[in-house]
């Protein structure tokens, strides 16, 4: 079984509208505007955005614990899953919520999920099919390279599922 940290959701978290984007993610947006994603089914938003991880879960402390700065074109939910109390927002782990209901970790931090993106690997593809494969961003892939330099995206993603895979209990 998986070694996982503690799961405490952070006590000191503000609402949504009130925190602010990593910069990483103001870099991603940066390049989805200049460039665009490529292939990528995903639109990363300027600002959190609530009410879409009560809709998801049906628990309205959902908003507590999650925190959703992208989707998909189906409905899916990209978020940073608030549960290490010792940690800023940019090292949570980064979670999809499928349209469907399927769910998954996909990424143990922001510069990961940014490698897996490089890849070009989306994360309703890995989620709904599994897919590890894609065509690869340089823009993106630039952004990798000055957080951290050499980071393989299928690692990423294989950490990701090891140590948080039970986001859908």
């Amino acid at each position: 079984a998986p070694k996982r940290a503690p799961r405490e959701v952070p006590a000191s978290v503000g609402g949504a509208q009130t925190e602010a984007l990593p910069t990483l993610v103001h870099e991603l947006i940066a390049v989805q505007t200049s460039e665009g994603l490529g292939e990528l089914d995903l639109e990363l938003y300027p600002a959190f955005q609530t009410g879409g991880p009560r809709a998801w879960t049906g628990n309205p402390d959902a908003e507590h614990e999650f925190r959703v700065f992208g989707g998909d074109g189906s409905g899916g939910l990209l978020a940073f899953w608030l549960i290490h109390a010792d940690r800023p927002l940019s090292e949570q782990p980064i979670v999809f919520l499928e349209s469907e209901g399927d769910s998954s970790a996909i990424a143990t931090d922001l510069v990961d999920l940014v490698a897996i993106l490089a890849a070009g690997i989306g994360p309703f593809e890995m989620v709904s099919y599994g897919t590890t494969r894609g065509t690869p961003h340089a823009g993106l892939q630039a952004l990798v390279d000055r957080h951290r330099p050499g980071r393989n995206a299928v690692e990423a993603i294989l950490e990701a599922l090891d140590a948080y895979d039970d986001i859908t209990e």
